[in-house]
């Protein structure tokens, strides 16, 4: 449901066309007391698809992180160049 609300007011803000949430995942990463979540998400926008990846003890935060993080990716105009080398 927050996944739900953070997308919609981030794509009236920032892409204008629609943004599509292909897959969001929540997993432990530690098994302690004291753990954290690692959230991933896979956006999809005008044929192009990132993947955004946030960590946190609270998985709300997480989740905002990793929507941000493939929001910014979404974002950037630039391709990836391949390693030189």
């Amino acid at each position: 449901m927050l996944i739900n609300t953070i997308c919609r007011l981030s794509r009236k803000d920032s892409l204008g066309d629609c943004t599509n949430l292909l897959l969001y995942s929540v997993n432990a990463i530690s098994g302690s007391t004291e753990s954290q979540g690692e959230v991933t998400v896979r956006l999809q926008n005008s044929g192009r698809v990132v993947n955004g990846v946030g960590s946190d003890p609270d998985i709300v935060v997480a989740s905002a992180k990793a929507y941000l993080s493939a929001l910014n990716k979404l974002q950037s105009k630039s391709d990836r160049v391949a390693a030189q080398g």
